[in-house]
């Protein structure tokens, strides 16, 4: 005859399993699409509208609102930073410690010229599509079009270029958010997994009959 003992269950209850693979599916989820989210920025980098500096060109903007110009260099991949570093031009910090140059941007057909304004705040700054940027201005478009944009008296001149288009940093920000969720959300998973693992022989013991 079985023993109340030899007859307990020897297995935590299911549920527990549930919760851990859910948890590591939503861990895996938010990893994943925080890297496509990068691989979205290096192509958002990639379609700037780019002006050779000293120089100027016809730039088109489809929609309205807010745009950033960025001053540009030659350089490898990947990063992308949001404040921080010490503005030395190190791989830690903005690619250029300073700079100044004159930008004019003007509607093809006509106007008043758009203010641009010179770039406050944290600083943002990438190493994607074979370039090094910062954030150096930004403007608003009322009226969608073509303008021309002018770029001259540059310093310093390691600056290649100056892009313009969406800033990067709210794109930035949310999916190294969701890569710090997903591996925070790793450690619970792994500590329930293991919780489980260990509680398995350890009931198991337990609930042997006497001898």
């Amino acid at each position: 005859m079985r023993s109340a003992h030899a007859s307990a269950p020897v297995h935590p209850q299911r549920r527990w399993y549930w919760v851990a693979g859910c948890l590591l599916a939503t861990a895996a989820t938010c990893i994943t699409l925080g890297i496509v989210g990068f691989f979205g920025l290096d192509q958002q980098i990639h379609g700037f509208q780019r002006v050779p500096v000293p120089g100027h060109a016809m730039v088109t903007f489809t929609q309205p609102g807010g745009y950033v110009l960025y001053i540009e260099r030659p350089g490898s991949c990947c990063s992308f930073n949001i404040g921080g570093g010490d503005d030395d031009g190190s791989s830690d910090g903005p690619p250029f410690a300073g700079w100044s140059m004159r930008v004019a941007l003007l509607r093809v057909s006509g106007g008043s010229p758009v203010p641009v304004s010179t770039w406050r705040g944290a600083t943002e700054s990438y190493a994607a599509a074979g370039v090094q940027g910062q954030a150096a201005m930004y403007f608003t478009i009322r009226s969608p079009g073509q303008y021309y944009l002018t770029a001259s008296d540059v310093a310093p001149r390691s600056i290649a270029d100056i892009a313009a288009g969406r800033g990067i940093g709210h794109s930035v920000l949310i999916e190294v958010l969701l890569i710090a969720a997903g591996l925070l959300i790793f450690g619970p998973a792994g500590l329930l997994i293991g919780g489980v693992t260990a509680y398995r022989p350890h009931r198991a013991r337990r609930t042997l009959p006497p001898a």
